[in-house]
């Protein structure tokens, strides 16, 4: 590793590969500092024999300053925010991360991490961020799929402190001085986490229904929403039959069913879908319908004659029904999910229900209005997810992201809604091989509390 010079920011180190990683560390925008030398009160009484704010005990290159916003130890060379740089390798299940660039680092829980990309090591932009809840820092810095023309790109990873509750003291802080970061900052929902589908590798990515329910336990959760790769009445028979389904321990709410706008034949009907729905009442768990097609008029009047037939078939079944308002397809929106159960309720199906999607309602621009939409649709809101993102409906673990999720939570809560939140993994790495929801899980405890009894 190379030493600063006048090319780099300060406190900067680039390691030597192609596309190269840089290292940075910015002063904490608010700090416990009574002396004003720069230096967190709480993190000079930790280390007390340090010394000056310029002085480098541990003769790693980083001076005290530096070592302080890291939340590192100043007497240790080998605690530094340092990285690598790999490759990910995929897995048996899937190769569709196989290839993506990623960077891992040891971080410092409480302290917040910028990804930021240039090509001159001059100009940076922030392209992610990360809540570290975890030491284990992973994030994907270019997927194999990327469009990125750029003959050379150089990453960095800039830690910097928050004060989430602003009580003037940092998160770091507070965790060091043992008490909540998040208190009085947390949004009060009854809601639970439950993942979607673990993990949206490609379509070939499957895993048996018992070894699903076990992944999503052993990462915290006690249930788990399906994706349309198990709508089969046998898979579905093997959740059903779960022994940790069947006593309540672990719920299934919903499962995705990904359906094309073509009317359903009566074959289809009777040995595919009917079976489906006995399988999904015995679990108490909802039909949950995207209709793809074109998102126009002939598209939405397709979607409402499908799923007045599927609504018929709910019915007779005493199944549940929930749209799926998703982009790209024939209703994209929350909003256009309502217009459409307004004209099933005509049809004679006022039971259908919605579901409300942060990636989608990003996707589509409608975040300042978010508030209206949930109000709107509180009535029939039975299932709603969320997501880490940049706001552009880009989906990310929980922990990632420029996007302050509060303002979509404060709404669900307002509305008084308590159906099961569920944790969007479309296109994350396999769980087996990547914490994400674990780090999820735990950043979700910091932005939820469930109501006091």
């Amino acid at each position: 590793m190379t030493k600063p010079n006048s090319a780099h920011p300060p406190f900067c180190r680039r390691l030597a590969l192609a596309l190269g990683m840089v290292v940075s560390i910015t002063s904490a925008p608010a700090l416990v500092d009574a002396n004003k030398d720069g230096i967190s009160d709480v993190w000079a009484a930790r280390y007390p024999t340090a010394g000056a704010p310029s002085a480098d005990p541990d003769g790693d290159g980083l001076n005290n300053q530096t070592e302080s916003v890291a939340g590192t130890d100043p007497r240790s060379a080998a605690d530094r925010l340092a990285n690598t740089i790999e490759l990910d390798p995929g897995t048996i299940y899937s190769s569709f991360t196989k290839g993506d660039l990623v960077a891992r680092w040891r971080g410092v829980v409480g302290k917040r991490y910028r990804l930021q990309s240039s090509t001159d090591l001059k100009n940076w932009g922030t392209v992610n961020q990360l809540v570290c809840v975890d030491p284990d820092c992973r994030v994907t810095l270019r997927p194999t799929y990327s469009t990125d023309t750029a003959p050379a790109r150089h990453w960095r990873v800039v830690a910097l402190d928050h004060d989430s509750n602003n009580d003037g003291v940092t998160d770091w802080e507070q965790l060091q001085l043992g008490t909540d970061p998040w208190a009085g900052a947390r949004t009060t929902l009854a809601s639970p986490l439950f993942p979607f589908a673990l993990c949206f590798a490609n379509a070939n990515w499957s895993i048996e229904p018992a070894a699903q329910i076990t992944i999503a336990q052993k990462a915290g959760y006690n249930g788990l929403a399906l994706s349309s790769y198990d709508v089969n009445a046998t898979r579905l028979k093997q959740f059903a039959d779960h022994a940790d389904v069947q006593s309540g321990k672990f719920r299934i709410p919903a499962i995705l069913w990904w359906a094309d706008s073509n009317p359903l034949t009566t074959d289809f009907i009777s040995k595919t879908l009917d079976p489906v729905l006995d399988q999904l009442v015995r679990m108490d768990c909802a039909l949950w319908v995207v209709i793809a097609g074109t998102h126009d008029g002939a598209g939405r009047a397709a979607a409402l004659a499908k799923l007045h037939t599927i609504a018929d078939r709910c019915a007779a079944k005493n199944g549940r029904l929930v749209l799926y308002p998703h982009a790209g397809t024939t209703f994209i929106t929350t909003a256009e999910a309502l217009s459409l159960y307004r004209d099933l309720a005509a049809l004679g199906h006022p039971e259908v229900r919605l579901s409300i999607h942060l990636c989608h309602e990003q996707a589509a621009g409608k975040m300042a209005q978010i508030a209206t939409t949930v109000a709107d649709a509180a009535p029939y809101l039975v299932i709603a997810s969320i997501d880490g993102s940049n706001n552009g409906g880009d989906i990310k673990p929980l922990d990632q992201g420029t996007y302050d999720p509060t303002p979509f939570l404060k709404a669900l809560a307002d509305a008084g809604y308590t159906g099961p939140m569920t944790l969007h993994t479309y296109n994350l790495g396999d769980p087996r091989l990547d914490n994400h929801l674990v780090r999820s899980r735990l950043r979700w405890n910091q932005l939820v509390a469930a109501p006091k009894p």
